[in-house]
């Protein structure tokens, strides 16, 4: 499902960005975390609600950390089927099952599509250098320059 995902995403958005897809969440973690070491900027962070090792909130809370400027968007978590609503194998539900994917497809298009109209107008430009002023040893300066290391502001 993933890969038929990331085909759609790359058909509609590949000329203008670049499309990376992983097989979990950790591989995901590391994927921006190495994007983040090349200095990549990243728009918009995908996630499935139900993904291995952890789920969708779980990893674009952690993604939030290398990536804090990026958009998020999480599917949302799907019910288990139980004996009581799972369609019948009828040919008629098995054509309204085909159209609510096409419905989706589009509707998560108009998302993305929003989240990068919404990340191109904050202009997000990193913060480079920062530099603390005031005396060397005030106990207020002290307490801002260990806020920053905590929170790898350099």
């Amino acid at each position: 499902m993933s890969r038929s995902i990331a085909r759609d995403l790359r058909g509609r958005y590949g000329e203008q960005h670049r499309i990376v897809r992983a097989e979990s969440g950790a591989d995901a973690l590391d994927a921006l975390k190495e994007m983040r070491l090349r200095g990549d900027e990243v728009a918009v962070i995908l996630a499935d609600y139900r993904m291995p090792q952890m789920n969708g909130i779980e990893f674009l809370e952690e993604a939030m950390k290398t990536y804090p400027a990026a958009r998020r968007c999480c599917s949302p978590p799907t019910r288990t089927p139980t004996p009581r609503s799972r369609p019948s194998t009828s040919s008629t539900s098995t054509t309204t099952c085909s159209s609510p994917g096409t419905r989706r497809r589009r509707s998560s298009t108009r998302v993305i599509d929003a989240q990068l109209d919404a990340w191109r107008l904050e202009d997000y430009q990193p913060v480079h250098v920062t530099k603390v002023v005031g005396h060397r040893w005030s106990a207020r300066c002290t307490e801002v320059r260990e806020f920053l290391a905590r929170n790898e502001v350099a």
